[in-house]
């Protein structure tokens, strides 16, 4: 089977918009028992068709930036070399004392979706 140029960048963006849209709906709705510990967020996530949790975890590195002093989602953003004293304040909300600003927070469900149980940026 011969595919177009067109068909595979089609499918591509298929893919890219599904997953966009799992981000935008935040892991916290298909997962649970989530921490923090370092840089790294940790969570049980259900699978595609809701038969099995998944112990994933995500390096929070990929996914948030420092952007004078404010918590930004960023894929690649590195905040920690900038940031402190980071942790779950509440829920999904990650707080951290970042450079350039007093304390910084973001909703963690505006960064990291579950993408078939597997926590992602």
């Amino acid at each position: 089977m011969q595919f177009t140029t067109f068909q595979l960048l089609a499918s591509g963006l298929l893919l890219f918009g599904a997953s966009t849209a799992l981000a935008q709906s935040g892991f916290a709705d298909s997962c649970d028992d989530y921490y923090v510990t370092g840089t790294t967020l940790y969570a049980n996530c259900l699978n595609d068709n809701d038969s099995a949790y998944y112990a994933t975890e995500v390096d929070l590195n990929y996914c948030l930036a420092n952007d004078g002093g404010s918590l930004i989602c960023e894929y690649g953003g590195s905040y920690s070399y900038s940031c402190s004293d980071c942790g779950l304040a509440s829920g999904t909300y990650f707080e951290c004392d970042c450079q350039d600003g007093s304390g910084t927070g973001i909703d963690l469900n505006s960064c990291v979706g579950n993408s078939n149980g597997g926590l992602y940026c």
